[in-house]
């Protein structure tokens, strides 16, 4: 997660922005937690401390997948109309 903090931090500064369009994407969703590289919870507690949504997806049963294109464009919405 420290490098997703630096490529965030690094983006809103390049950006002059305190908030920026943005969404937390956990992938593979069918797999368990214990076998990923960042647990559900960690990911999720990330997104709550940078005010962003958090989803998770899987390529395989497409669970998801368009509720994440959807939620970006919401955000995008939100923040620059």
């Amino acid at each position: 997660m420290d490098s997703l903090n630096r490529f965030r931090a690094t983006f809103l500064a390049e950006k002059k922005k305190d908030k920026v369009p943005l969404i937390l994407v956990g992938t593979h969703l069918d797999i368990a937690d214990d076998s990923r590289q960042v647990l559900s919870s960690v990911a999720r507690t990330q997104a709550f401390e940078w005010g962003c949504p958090f989803l998770e997806t899987s390529a395989v049963s497409q669970m998801n997948v368009r509720t994440t294109f959807e939620t970006i464009v919401r955000e995008i919405r939100y923040l620059l109309f």
